[in-house]
């Protein structure tokens, strides 16, 4: 959608929000310490009836899955459906999900990864915000950082923070617009879809994990020949950690890639934006103006609207 998206309200205390697991399987220890945290911000906390289950690499079946994430969307007294991790899955059962309910009264999504698509679905089609952030299945990791779940809490009680961090950029130093994007395969994956990503006026911003470099760039590739790197606000580069080369090696790293991409567009590219599949992996709205200045010290994200 081309207006301001949809924002959800915020959420305040005693408010009631949904556990659910669209994704791959699990660990049940790392969920109920999870929710015990979310509780502690005075909220409550409703678990689907089969976020816990198995079912081969998934959680539960995909019947099981649609169901519960139906009913977290379909429930009136829920203001935020919150994903236990991600893997693979959503895919397979996001257009069986009637947004019906969510429109007449959004609220929010909270996940990343593989919950991307769930996040661009409802972007999309319905310009609803949403937020990029950890998921459950970390909130006792020891080697993520604090604000990496505090940031999740503010986030969904309308605090909205002003990141800095050390980067490079290529181009302009200055983007303002709707921010947007997530993980980079699921991007590259809903390109030929109806849900796929609205980015002309946008900054779009994009991330991904044990990719090879190659592919990295044939997932580029894909976005500019489909249209979707042209116009943009600016390109907000996050974590790719993990990556992957081959026998011959690519021989350029994920900023060469990038920037010989989209370089040429002339839009502003800010890279190193501490956000992604790593420890330090700070919340974001999707959907929310932002505004991305570069000084002489540092990289600078805040939201403006």
């Amino acid at each position: 959608m081309d207006a301001l998206s949809i924002i959800p309200p915020y959420l305040k205390k005693g408010d009631r929000v949904a556990v659910v697991s669209p994704s791959y399987v699990v660990d049940r220890a790392a969920v109920m310490n999870a929710v015990k945290i979310i509780e502690s911000w005075g909220l409550q906390v409703t678990m689907g009836a089969s976020c816990l289950a198995a079912e081969g690499p998934f959680a539960g079946t995909d019947s099981q899955r649609i169901i519960d994430l139906q009913l977290a969307l379909d429930d009136s007294t829920v203001k935020a459906v919150m994903c236990t991790r991600g893997g693979y899955g959503m895919s397979r059962i996001i257009d069986k999900i009637d947004f019906t309910a969510f429109v007449a009264s959004p609220k929010w999504i909270v996940g990343y990864s593989d919950i991307t698509v769930l996040n661009m679905w409802v972007g999309t089609l319905f310009g609803v915000a949403s937020i990029h952030g950890e998921m459950l299945l970390n909130y006792n990791n020891p080697a993520r950082t604090a604000r990496t779940i505090t940031t999740v809490r503010d986030l969904l009680f309308g605090k909205a923070p002003e990141y800095k961090w050390d980067g490079v950029t290529v181009n302009t130093n200055t983007a303002k617009g709707i921010l947007t994007g997530g993980n980079l395969a699921m991007l590259y994956s809903l390109a030929g879809t109806i849900a796929r990503p609205e980015t002309e006026g946008k900054i779009l911003f994009i991330e991904d994990i044990g990719e090879y470099y190659y592919a990295v760039d044939r997932m580029l590739q894909s976005l500019r020949l489909a249209g979707m790197l042209n116009n943009l606000a600016g390109l907000l580069v996050g974590d790719f950690g993990d990556m992957q080369d081959q026998k011959i090696p690519f021989g350029k790293s994920v900023e060469e890639i990038v920037s010989e991409v989209a370089g040429s567009f002339g839009y502003p590219i800010f890279f190193g934006f501490p956000s992604g599949h790593s420890d330090d992996n700070p919340a974001i709205y999707l959907g929310r103006e932002a505004a991305i200045t570069a000084d002489s010290s540092s990289l600078n994200l805040e939201y403006w609207n």
